[in-house]
């Protein structure tokens, strides 16, 4: 069980990952079709989750340059702290583990 919990705790930062990188290609979590007046359709972002503001990357990199910066840094703190506290249970589990066996 301790194995699962931490693997869990890894998979959120990866799934995190991979939303953002999911957001540059235009493929999101919620959207929702509009259609265009030459009769093609356009897909629009419905979603809260803020690393699909990478969609738009190419065009606030040459506008609004702290937009993608903002977000690459809040995805990266996030990550960072979510590998150190999945780290960190896993070396709690151990120390308890290693504990339990010493008294058997």
């Amino acid at each position: 069980m301790p194995h699962i919990i931490v693997q869990l705790v890894h998979d959120f930062g990866r799934v995190l990952f991979m939303i953002a990188q999911l957001g540059i290609i235009h493929i999101f979590v919620q959207y929702k079709f509009i259609y265009l007046d030459n009769g093609s359709y356009k897909v629009e972002n419905t979603s809260n989750a803020w690393p699909t503001l990478f969609s738009n990357i190419t065009q606030d990199i040459r506008i609004y340059r702290w937009i993608p910066y903002t977000v690459l840094a809040a995805m990266g703190l996030t990550i960072l702290a979510l590998n150190l506290f999945a780290d960190g249970l896993q070396k709690h589990f151990e120390k308890k583990h290693r504990t339990f066996r010493a008294h058997i």
